[in-house]
């Protein structure tokens, strides 16, 4: 493509982030997020959510999702926390996910009907008592 004198932009590069996180080729879905900024392209909000929510939330990595949600925060864009709350609720990571779900107020986020209801679910067992 580049060869042929056509560049790729953020549209590109967002399209084969998705097509690799598809895969499951997350690894690869990353190298070309830190590629775009090397090429003098910033991630969107869109590059970073595929590779949190169709790549690290799908696998369980909670800790990179979180990782890349800083940067966003940092670069002022705002993620899709429900994700990333939903993915620690999975393994039962209830704890954590209240640690990540408080942040997220902090920082001006608002929860909405899905998030309770994500947190609710994974109650463990005599909290409501």
């Amino acid at each position: 493509m580049e060869r042929n004198g056509c560049l790729p932009n953020v549209v590109t590069y967002n399209t084969l982030i998705d097509a690799y996180c598809k895969l499951n080729r997350i690894d690869q879905a990353f190298e070309l997020l830190r590629l775009m900024a090397l090429k003098g392209l910033e991630p969107n909000l869109i590059s970073y959510n595929v590779v949190i929510n169709s790549g690290y939330c799908k696998e369980g990595n909670v800790h990179q999702a979180l990782v890349l949600q800083e940067e966003m925060w940092s670069d002022r864009l705002s993620p899709n926390v429900f994700n990333v709350i939903n993915a620690m609720c999975k393994p039962k990571n209830f704890n954590r996910a209240m640690e990540f779900f408080d942040q997220m107020r902090v920082r001006g986020l608002r929860p909405n009907e899905r998030m309770y209801t994500t947190l609710i679910d994974v109650l463990p067992t005599g909290v409501l008592k």
